[in-house]
């Protein structure tokens, strides 16, 4: 038997069970959280290997593109650098969703003006507010290609920091931002209750420039994470397998493991 089927077989073994689904399925499959595609020369970190049945692994399949392709929608101006599959991803989008692709188009100069003004956006040094590059994100199917990212994002990071699956009867809630809006002063004080933040590498390679995040762990039976993608969007969420003992925000999303 190869080292790799050994490996493959050490996994499920101490990973019998889908964490997607409320451990409802075996695990056949090993699940990349976030998906190798949303980095920098397919290099992810070690250790984000998730246990999966093969439903819950193909379920967001083609919606990865559209999220990978806006992990890396973020100013060359910041990074330095074009991202190495950008255009890829484009290509994959434009393919797969293409109602979303487009949707997606530039604000006019006058909108673009008015959200800079309103919320803050730095302008760099030698461009006007109307030459910033700002998208369109409206599509209703934006939304539910996050909802389905988010949940199986929070729900692997549940089950890495607290070796527990989240079950069926448990709720996972949410609120997205992209690199456009404003940074809610209520994260500043939700990130000192966030002590946790883990190692992102592979072998000597730091991947936190590209997704980095802090989360605490409460009995086992909560976890809140607030995650970033580079400087394109993050993440705040919370999992909870007892969701009645919780009061909840108005306006975040709340969703269900993966039935």
């Amino acid at each position: 038997m190869g080292q790799r089927r050994k490996k493959r077989l050490k996994f499920f073994q101490s990973n019998p069970w889908c964490c997607f689904c409320g451990g409802s399925k075996p695990a056949t499959t090993i699940d990349h959280t976030p998906q190798r595609s949303m980095f920098d020369n397919r290099i992810w970190p070690e250790g984000y290997e998730f246990p999966a049945c093969d439903d819950c692994n193909h379920r967001t399949g083609n919606d990865e593109l559209l999220v990978a392709m806006l992990a890396k929608v973020r100013p060359a101006y910041e990074t330095g650098a074009t991202t190495d599959n950008f255009m890829e991803l484009v290509a994959g989008v434009r393919n797969n969703h293409p109602e979303v692709f487009n949707s997606i188009g530039m604000l006019g100069a006058a909108e673009r003006k008015r959200l800079i003004r309103e919320r803050g956006i730095p302008v760099p040094v030698g461009m006007l507010p109307s030459e910033l590059p700002i998208v369109s994100l409206r599509h209703p199917a934006v939304a539910a290609v996050m909802d389905a990212f988010a949940a199986k994002l929070l729900m692997a990071l549940h089950y890495r920091h607290t070796g527990t699956i989240l079950p069926k009867t448990g709720l996972i809630t949410y609120r997205w931002y992209t690199n456009a809006d404003t940074r809610p002063e209520a994260l500043d004080q939700v990130l000192k209750v966030l002590k946790g933040s883990p190692e992102l590498r592979r072998q000597t390679t730091s991947l936190k420039e590209q997704f980095d995040y802090r989360f605490a762990v409460e009995s086992n039976m909560r976890t809140a994470v607030l995650v970033e993608f580079a400087t394109a969007f993050y993440i705040f969420g919370l999992t909870t397998s007892d969701p009645d003992t919780h009061e909840w925000a108005d306006g975040v999303r709340k969703l269900r493991p993966f039935q």
